[in-house]
C-alpha cells in the first residue's frame, strides 16, 4: 500500500511539474530558434553605436544598455525588472501641454476636426442664426418682453460658438504637431 502511495504521489508530482513548466514557457515568448531578418546600425543622437539592433518577427530589438548609455541614463535590473532612469536638462525641458487632443492619431484628429466644423460648429451657427431672427421678428412685432429671453439665449449660442471655435484651434494645433 504504501509504494502504491509513493507511485501515485510521485505521479501527481510529475504532472503537476510538468505542466507548470509549459504554463511557463508559454509565458516566455523566446527568441529561439527565430530567424533574424535583419541587422541594423543604431544612431542615438547623431552618434552610432558599436552594437547593432536586429530585427526578428517584424520587432526591433537594440541594445538597451548601449543605448541608455548613450542618453546618459542609469540602467538597473531588479528581479525581473528593468529600471531606466534618464536625466532631462532644464534648459530642454519639454513643455507640457493640457491639449486633449495631443497624443490622438493624425487620422482621430482629422475625424474630429471634420465633426467640429461640418456638424457641430455648423449646428451652432445655425441655432444662433434663428435665435437672430427671432429677436429680429419680436423687435418688429414690439414684443419686448419676448426678447430679453432671445436675447439670453443669443448669449449662450454665441459663448457656445466660442468654445467650440477654441476646441477647432485646439485640434489643429494637434495636427499641425503630428505632421
Amino acid at each position: 500500500m504504501k509504494k502504491s502511495a509513493y507511485v501515485l504521489s510521485g505521479v501527481l508530482i510529475g504532472a503537476v511539474l510538468s505542466t507548470t513548466t509549459v504554463a511557463m514557457a508559454d509565458q516566455v515568448k523566446s527568441m529561439i530558434g527565430k530567424k533574424v531578418a535583419g541587422e541594423y546600425t543604431v544612431n542615438v543622437n547623431g552618434k552610432l553605436l558599436t552594437d547593432k539592433a536586429i530585427v526578428v518577427d517584424n520587432k526591433a530589438h537594440v541594445p538597451l544598455r548601449s543605448v541608455n548609455d548613450s542618453l546618459g541614463g542609469s540602467l538597473n535590473i531588479n528581479g525581473r525588472t528593468i529600471i531606466i532612469k534618464t536625466e532631462i536638462p532644464k534648459d530642454t525641458a519639454i513643455p507640457v501641454s493640457n491639449n486633449k487632443y495631443l497624443g490622438k492619431s493624425k487620422t482621430e484628429i482629422e475625424t474630429t476636426l471634420k465633426i467640429l466644423k461640418e456638424d457641430v460648429l455648423q449646428e451652432a451657427l445655425d441655432a444662433r442664426d434663428r435665435v437672430t431672427a427671432e429677436i429680429n421678428r419680436l423687435k418688429l412685432a414690439e414684443t419686448p418682453e419676448m426678447i430679453s429671453f432671445w436675447e439670453e439665449q443669443l448669449v449662450e449660442h454665441n459663448k457656445s460658438i466660442v468654445g467650440i471655435q477654441a476646441d477647432i484651434a485646439e485640434a489643429e494645433a494637434a495636427l499641425a504637431a503630428v505632421k
